[in-house]
């Protein structure tokens, strides 16, 4: 009888989340979460907004999660993005905007937040598509499949990924 109890009350500690805490302050991704409800109001931007200096946070984002240090990269995600978004033309800045949206949701997926999967690709599709580069538009059509896929979508997911649009696959490889 005692280790039913100790089973319940440990199941009750490790499930609740923190006193206080909001579900996204509770979550290791809470300002990227925050940052894609309200925007880039929340955030304060990081670095000089220039070209070289976007060029670089999309850089460092990328060095972090292949270095796995996803705490560090879902912090520095949101000031990131909203500095992108400052960046001026707005091709440049969509497609800098796609990068991140990718590399966000490369981390929702590996810290197993399905629901922000879903949003942060269709955020990189739709900057990757304003920006024109076929393949940052090539990696957020493949990030789109992994959120269907994860949805449990396997037919759509397919058709996504192998279905990329023909305007987008002749700018990207030229014929012979």
């Amino acid at each position: 009888m005692r280790r039913r109890e100790l089973l319940a009350a440990a199941a009750v500690v490790f499930t609740t989340p923190l006193a206080g805490a909001s579900p996204a302050e509770a979550s290791a991704l809470g300002q990227l979460e925050d940052h894609l409800l309200y925007g880039t109001a929340t955030v304060p931007r990081r670095g000089e907004v220039s070209p070289a200096g976007v060029a670089a946070e999309v850089k460092a984002s990328r060095q972090e999660f292949r270095a796995a240090r996803y705490d560090t990269l879902a912090r520095n995600l949101p000031g990131r993005i909203a500095q992108a978004q400052a960046l001026e033309p707005a091709e440049t800045s969509a497609t800098a905007v796609a990068d991140l949206y990718n590399i966000a949701t490369r981390l929702c997926i590996k810290l197993g937040e399905d629901g922000l999967v879903a949003i942060t690709a269709d955020r990189a599709l739709t900057s990757a598509r304003i920006g024109g580069d076929a393949l940052t538009i090539a990696e957020a059509h493949r990030m789109v499949s992994s959120a269907w896929r994860r949805q449990g979508h396997l037919a759509r997911a397919t058709d996504i990924a192998v279905r990329l649009p023909r305007t987008y696959v002749r700018t990207a490889v030229p014929p012979r």
